[in-house]
């Protein structure tokens, strides 16, 4: 008897060595989900964990254990729940090649018991990693809906004010706004009634939002005004977007006309002071007449035309 006994004392530390090594491998990828930078990579890099989680119980169940590890089998679902909440779907039926031989090597075997758990574990896996997928997506649909008509003023399109503050807050040198405001909208009001003005700051949104170029963003300023933050503009950039908006604007609502004044951020304008330059340079055009637009630097009327 003390023959046997000391080979499965031998077999036992064989086993714990095994055990411990396969455990310690873990440590560097543990360490690796601490500080990577997941946020700004793929979500399939997530994929590492579980498939590294996968191909441990496969060694354990190969080499740790004689007639593999059959309580180490439960760890595949938790594997599918991870897949499911990190992944999109049909991720959890893409790694079912890597998961049955690992599921199988786990198990030591596959003898005639397997046989009979495999379609059962396959659909349970798969259930699970689908369904969480789907819930996920649909939480971020919604999340991503919720957000939007956060920023969003329904009305215009545009951006609210909302968003206005971390837009001031990234001024630099060359940036332009443009403050923009209908002239006489109580009369436009008063004439068509709330809902036709309503439809003039709709038209107005969306004819911003199809003049402005890529980088650029507009707000909701409030009630009829309208912000446009153009970064890197200068005064060039900002006379080819309020010239390209005028003439678009004339177009779709003739007779409704709107003032301008354009702030650039410079030495004499810091990003501080450019929204309140803005807003005085409308009020200068509106003096001027309306129906035109003034830089923050110019003391005299530029006509839109």
């Amino acid at each position: 008897m003390a023959i046997p006994t000391v080979a499965t004392s031998d077999l036992g530390r064989v086993h714990i060595s095994a055990m411990l090594l396969l455990g310690a491998a873990d440590v560097p990828l543990a360490i690796a989900a601490l500080v990577m930078p997941w946020d700004r990579w793929s979500r399939r890099w997530l994929l590492c964990w579980p498939l590294w989680v996968m191909l441990s119980l496969a060694a354990a169940g190969r080499f740790a254990f004689a007639d593999g590890a059959a309580s180490l089998g439960g760890f595949f679902t938790l594997v599918f729940v991870y897949i499911g909440m990190t992944q999109s779907r049909w991720v959890s039926s893409a790694v079912l090649p890597i998961a049955l031989p690992c599921w199988i090597a786990t198990y030591g075997t596959l003898n005639r018991d397997l046989w009979l758990r495999l379609p059962v574990a396959v659909g349970i896996w798969v259930l699970i990693g689908e369904t969480l997928a789907t819930t996920q997506r649909q939480m971020r649909e919604l999340t991503r809906g919720r957000a939007h008509d956060a920023s969003t003023d329904q009305l215009t399109g545009l951006d609210n004010r909302r968003e206005l503050g971390p837009k001031l807050a990234g001024l630099a040198d060359g940036d332009a706004l443009l403050l923009l405001d209908v002239d006489h909208f109580k009369t436009v009001n008063d004439r068509f009634g709330h809902a036709g003005g309503d439809k003039v700051l709709s038209d107005l949104g969306a004819t911003i939002r199809t003049v402005i170029r890529p980088g650029d963003s507009a707000v909701r300023f409030g009630g009829e005004e309208m912000l446009l933050v153009l970064p890197g503009a200068h005064n060039g950039g900002a006379l080819k977007v309020v010239r390209r908006l005028h003439d678009r604007w004339a177009q779709l609502q003739p007779g409704i006309t709107f003032s301008a004044g354009i702030a650039v951020v410079s030495t004499n304008i810091p990003p501080q002071d450019a929204l309140a330059a803005a807003d005085a340079s409308l009020y200068q055009a509106k003096r001027a007449g309306r129906d035109c637009w003034r830089f923050a630097a110019d003391t005299g009327e530029l006509a839109l035309t």
